[in-house]
C-alpha cells in the first residue's frame, strides 16, 4: 500500500508541475490561434503570478472596450526580458499579438508580442524552433539601407555619375554675431585646438574627410565617428530631450525618428565648444543640432544634412549638407590623436601641421 501510494504521488507531481509552471493558460486561451489588438494603455501591473497590461480598444462600432492581456511571469520579464516597471505608461499605444480567450464575452488576451510605444516589438515567450528567449524586433519603419559604414564621397569612385566633390563649406560670417565674429576672425590657426586634440562637438565630428558608421540593429540606434573615436547613443523610444537643469557634455543628449525615409537625430545639453562644424565658428552650451541621413541615388549615397542654431553665436540657423559612399571596409579606423608638442608634430612647422 505504501509502494501504491508513493507511485501515486509521483504521478499526480508529474501531472501537475506543467499545469502550474503554465499558470492553467491552456484552460483560458486558445493557445493554437493568434489575434492582434490595438490600443491605449490604462494600466500595467509589474506583478506575478503573470505581468499584466490593462487597455482600451475601440471595436468596428466605434466603442471601447476595456482588455486585459497576461504576460509571463514578472521574474522572468525582469531578468530574462530585461523589461521594467517603467516600460508602460498610461496614455502609451500599443499593440499585443497574442492568443485568444475561450470565452467570446471576454475581454483578454494572453500577450506572445508586444509592439511598443517606439515601434519595436518585445518577444515575451521562447522562439519556438530554437527554445531561446528572442531579442526584440526593429520596427518595420527602419531604414535598414542606413546601416554600414560612410565616408566622404570625393571623387574616387568608379561609378560615373559621382561627384568630385559633394560637400560645399557653408559661409558662417553673415550670420554669425559680430563679436564672436571678431573674435574668430582674430584667432591665430597655430591655437586651433584641434592641433592639441580637443575634440569638437558632434556636428563636427560627424562631418568633414573621416567616416561615420549607422547601427539600427538595437533598441536605440548608434552613431560613431572616426574623428576623436565618437560613439553615440540616440533614443528612439519617444523620449523627449530633457529639461534645461541636466548636465551638458560634448556628446549632448540626442534623441531620433523616422520621417519617412529619413532618419532625423535631435541633439541638445552640448557643452560650449570650439567649432560647430564645416569650418564655422565656436558656439555656447545653447547649441541646437538636427541631422538628418537617408539613402539616395538607388542606395549608392547617404546624404546627410545638418542644421546648427545657437542664438548666441548665430543669428539664424544654418544647414549645410554632404554626401557619403559606403566606405570599403566594415569597420571604422581608430583616430589615434597625437598632439602637435609631440615628437612626431615638431618634424613639421605650426603652418605645414595646420589643417583648417
Amino acid at each position: 500500500m505504501k509502494r501504491l501510494t508513493a507511485l501515486l504521488a509521483s504521478i499526480l507531481l508529474i501531472s501537475w508541475a506543467p499545469l502550474r509552471a503554465h499558470h492553467s493558460t491552456a484552460s483560458f486561451f486558445f493557445l493554437d490561434q493568434r489575434i492582434s489588438v490595438e490600443g491605449t494603455v490604462v494600466e500595467f501591473h509589474a506583478r506575478n503570478p503573470h505581468g499584466l497590461i490593462v487597455f482600451d480598444a475601440v471595436n468596428e462600432a466605434g466603442e471601447t472596450e476595456r482588455w486585459r492581456a497576461e504576460m509571463p511571469a514578472w521574474q522572468a520579464l525582469l531578468r530574462w526580458l530585461g523589461w521594467s516597471p517603467d516600460d508602460l505608461q498610461p496614455g502609451d499605444q500599443i499593440v499585443i499579438h497574442g492568443a485568444p480567450p475561450r470565452m467570446n464575452e471576454s475581454y483578454s488576451i494572453r500577450a506572445d508580442d508586444v509592439v511598443m510605444p517606439d515601434g519595436w516589438t518585445r518577444h515575451l515567450f521562447r522562439d519556438p524552433v530554437t527554445g531561446k528567449y528572442r531579442k526584440p524586433t526593429p520596427p518595420a519603419r527602419m531604414i535598414a539601407e542606413l546601416d554600414g559604414v560612410w565616408e566622404l564621397n570625393r571623387g574616387w569612385t568608379d561609378h560615373p555619375d559621382d561627384n568630385p566633390d559633394t560637400f560645399e563649406r557653408p559661409d558662417f560670417r553673415p550670420v554669425t554675431r559680430p563679436e564672436v565674429l571678431a573674435a574668430w576672425q582674430a584667432r591665430d590657426p597655430v591655437d586651433d585646438p584641434k592641433l592639441d586634440c580637443e575634440p569638437p562637438t558632434v556636428s563636427a565630428a560627424m562631418t568633414g574627410i573621416h567616416a561615420i558608421a549607422i547601427d539600427q540593429s538595437g533598441e536605440h540606434v548608434r552613431l560613431f565617428a572616426e574623428a576623436f573615436d565618437v560613439q553615440r547613443t540616440i533614443y528612439m523610444d519617444g523620449r523627449p530631450n530633457p529639461g534645461e537643469d541636466a548636465p551638458h557634455t560634448n556628446l549632448g543628449h540626442s534623441v531620433g525618428r523616422y520621417e519617412g525615409d529619413t532618419l532625423v537625430v535631435d541633439t541638445t545639453h552640448l557643452t560650449s565648444g570650439w567649432s560647430m562644424g564645416a569650418g564655422g565658428p565656436p558656439h555656447s552650451d545653447r547649441l541646437h543640432v538636427v541631422e538628418r541621413y537617408r539613402v539616395i541615388e538607388d542606395g549608392r549615397l547617404l546624404e546627410q544634412s545638418i542644421t546648427v542654431d545657437d542664438p548666441l553665436t548665430l543669428t539664424q540657423p544654418v544647414t549645410y549638407v554632404q554626401h557619403l559612399r559606403r566606405a570599403p571596409i566594415h569597420e571604422l579606423v581608430p583616430y589615434d590623436c597625437m598632439p602637435l608638442n609631440t615628437d612626431r608634430g615638431e618634424e613639421l612647422t605650426p603652418e605645414e601641421f595646420y589643417r583648417p
